[in-house]
């Protein structure tokens, strides 16, 4: 079972990997990929690990796929993502909250993204 949900956006070529459990995406590299060669994808990935990292602020991350592979060169931590990324990020929480029970979020926190106070 994957571990984390792709959504594309028609903006900028870009798309946001969302985690949906407590084991990041980048643990699962290979498939990671595999998915976005699929997609024939290429440019600007974001990363959203709350279900890894909570809600601190290495929360997101990006990095650049090639089409073959992630350049980790270009990875880095993103502290001001777009409002686009955050709502597009709520949205898919709020709507499958049964995957905040995967990660390590804290029922204070678990409470917060269920309910959108993000």
């Amino acid at each position: 079972m994957k571990n984390f949900f792709i959504e594309k956006f028609n903006m900028e070529n870009q798309c946001i990997v969302l985690s949906t459990s407590y084991i990041s995406p980048l643990d699962e590299i290979d498939v990671l990929q595999d998915e976005l060669r699929k997609q024939n994808y290429f440019g600007t990935l974001i990363i959203d690990l709350l279900l890894c990292n909570g809600l601190s602020s290495n929360r997101y991350i990006e990095v650049y796929f090639n089409g073959d592979d992630l350049d980790f060169s270009t990875l880095k931590v993103v502290s001001n993502v777009s409002t686009t990324i955050r709502k597009k990020s709520n949205q898919f929480y709020m709507s499958h909250k049964d995957v905040l029970n995967r990660g390590i979020l804290s029922d204070a926190h678990r409470y917060i993204v269920e309910n959108g106070l993000i």
